[in-house]
């Protein structure tokens, strides 16, 4: 419904075309002239969807905003985190909700190279060519070419979710561990989703 809202933007619906066209039995106070503006108004919230899926993986995408973050870290101080900038994400975008995970790595490349095995693990052991061509094949095999890496901006925008705190959780380190899976709760990969997510719904941003 929404997809339709959007095809609808920019269009004067007019009550008296249809009626022309033999559709007499539509009253006019049930069709008004709706232009861009008032679709806007009307429908703002239904335009994007929310989530998108991936109908041969099952892969759900979850619609990050467009909007302006500050890049970078000064307490860490390692070089490529460093000047802290201001970049803005002018277009909204979707990312994974989840880890892509060794059932759905499996459904488009046929194996999984994973170290610690499981279907509802996230894939590891791979290398950003072997992830290239994961795309690449899954585009081809959906005929689309929606698919890609997230840019590294997007991907720290996404992560951060409108926060301004040390963590997207707030500045206490203590509570790390209801978020990730790291060095000092976990030896091994965990099922995706354990966790809780972040402020826009992404799981298993801060490690898994």
């Amino acid at each position: 419904y929404s997809i339709a809202v959007q095809h609808l933007k920019g269009v004067n619906i007019k009550t008296s075309t249809l009626q022309s066209e033999g559709h007499r039995d539509i009253l006019k106070s049930k069709i008004p002239n709706i232009g861009d503006e008032g679709i806007n108004e009307m429908y703002g919230e239904q335009e994007t969807l929310k989530t998108l899926f991936s109908p041969l993986t099952g892969m759900e995408f979850v619609s990050i905003p467009a909007g302006t973050f500050m890049m970078g870290s000064k307490e860490y101080r390692c070089n490529d985190e460093q000047p802290v900038h201001n970049v803005t994400i002018g277009k909204p975008f979707y990312l994974g909700k989840y880890p892509v995970t060794q059932k759905q790595w499996e459904k488009v490349m046929g194996n999984s190279p994973s170290h610690f095995k499981g279907d509802t693990l996230p894939v590891e052991s791979v290398s950003w060519n072997d992830v290239q061509e994961f795309i690449k094949r899954l585009n081809e095999m959906e005929g689309t070419d929606q698919y890609r890496l997230p840019y590294e901006a997007e991907w720290e925008y996404a992560c951060r979710a409108g926060t301004t705190t040390k963590y997207y959780f707030g500045d206490d380190g203590s509570k790390l561990g209801d978020y990730a899976w790291y060095g000092n709760n976990c030896v091994q990969t965990r099922p995706v989703g354990q966790n809780q997510p972040n402020p826009w719904g992404l799981h298993d941003m801060y490690g898994n």
